[in-house]
C-alpha cells in the first residue's frame, strides 16, 4: 500500500511521498482562522479534492509546532502531575471538548503537548471517506532529535515510523480510541445499572395496581 506523510500547519496541509512528489494544500483565512475552522462547508469541500488524490493511501499526520502548546517542566517528588496538566489546558485559547492533550513523564522532567482536535478530527473523517487510513496522528516536535533539524521531505521524516515506542507514546489518535472506547464502557455500566432499577420500579407499579 502507498504511503504519505501529512503535515498539518496552521495554515496549509502538505505530503510528503516517495520521489519527492510532494504537493501542498494552503488554507485561506477566511476558512481557516487561528488554528479554527471559520467555515467548515468550505473546509471540507478542500479537503475532499485534495485528499482524493491519496486514495487508498496510508499515513501519519503530523501536526506542526505551530499548532502545538507545548510546555517542559522538571520534575521532582513534589510535582502534582494533574495540577501542572490542567494549568497547562486552562492557558490553551480554544474550548476544553476541542483540546487533547498528552504527557510524557521522565525521570526528570515532564513533557506536554496539547493541541486543537477540530482540524485534525476533520481531517481524519475526510480521509477515511478516501480510503485513506491515518496510523497515527502526532506533534512533529517529540522526533526532533531524530530528524536532526533536517529538511523535511519523505526520505526524512520515514526515519519517525522506526520509533514505534514513541509514536504510541504521543499519539492523539490513539488517546482519541482510548476515550472513545472509556466513554463506551461508562455507558454500559449505567445501562446494566439501570436495567435492575427500571425492572424494580416496573415491578413496585404493577404491584402497587394490583393492591389497589
Amino acid at each position: 500500500m502507498s504511503f504519505t506523510f501529512l503535515l498539518l500547519t496552521k495554515n496549509s496541509l502538505y505530503s510528503f511521498c516517495k520521489n519527492n512528489k510532494n504537493s501542498q494544500l494552503s488554507f485561506p483565512h477566511e476558512v481557516v482562522a487561528y488554528q479554527e475552522i471559520a467555515n467548515r462547508t468550505s473546509f471540507d469541500a478542500l479537503l475532499t479534492q485534495y485528499l482524493a488524490a491519496y486514495s487508498k493511501y496510508e499515513a501519519i499526520l503530523l501536526l506542526s509546532n505551530d499548532i502545538i502548546f507545548q510546555k517542559i517542566l522538571p520534575l521532582s517528588p513534589q510535582t502534582n502531575i494533574a495540577d501542572e496538566e490542567k494549568k497547562f489546558i486552562d492557558l490553551i485559547p480554544f474550548a476544553p471538548s476541542n483540546v487533547a492533550s498528552i504527557i510524557i513523564k521522565s525521570t526528570n522532567a515532564l513533557k506536554m503537548y496539547a493541541t486543537n482536535t477540530d482540524i485534525y478530527k476533520t481531517i481524519f473523517k475526510v480521509a477515511q471517506l478516501h480510503a485513506i487510513t491515518i496510523k497515527h496522528v502526532v506533534p512533529l516536535s517529540p522526533f526532533s532529535d531524530v530528524l536532526e533539524n533536517k529538511p523535511l521531505s519523505f526520505e526524512t521524516l520515514s526515519q519517525i515510523r522506526k520509533d514505534k515506542k514513541l509514536l504510541n507514546r504521543v499519539d492523539f489518535l490513539l488517546l482519541d480510541i482510548k476515550n472513545t472506547h472509556s466513554s463506551t464502557l461508562l455507558k454500559r455500566l449505567l445501562l446494566l445499572l439501570a436495567i435492575p432499577l427500571i425492572t424494580g420500579l416496573l415491578i413496585f407499579i404493577f404491584l402497587f395496581i394490583v393492591k389497589k
